[in-house]
């Protein structure tokens, strides 16, 4: 037998989007915290199971303010000499910036 169990939507969204909007704040003033980087794809993974939308324009902005800056662009040239660290951030951070339906430029897809 299952009970039927009435969700507060609007605060779990709300919950929900402090903690992510805090994280991505995070990265964006440390983007070399792999920890951190992998925590938030984790997170935005299972948004996608949730039953109800989460409002992630703020994420989007942290996300995208990261991928034009200088950090990102040298974090590029590390992948392509050979960094291990620097792939390893790379892969997740495309990931989620693909979760997240922000455009990439061709080159900076791993």
């Amino acid at each position: 037998m299952f009970l039927a169990i009435q969700l507060d939507e609007p605060l779990l969204e709300y919950l929900l989007r402090g903690r992510l909007e805090q994280m991505a704040e995070a990265l964006w003033k440390n983007p070399s915290d792999l920890l951190l980087l992998q925590r938030l794809e984790e997170s935005v993974r299972l948004l996608a199971e949730l039953p109800f939308p989460v409002v992630l324009w703020k994420v989007q902005k942290f996300f995208h303010t990261i991928l034009k800056s200088d950090w990102y662009r040298a974090q590029l040239k590390q992948v392509e000499n050979g960094n291990a660290h620097a792939r390893q951030w790379m892969k997740h951070f495309v990931q989620i910036v693909k979760a997240l339906a922000i455009r990439m430029e061709p080159k900076s897809s791993v």
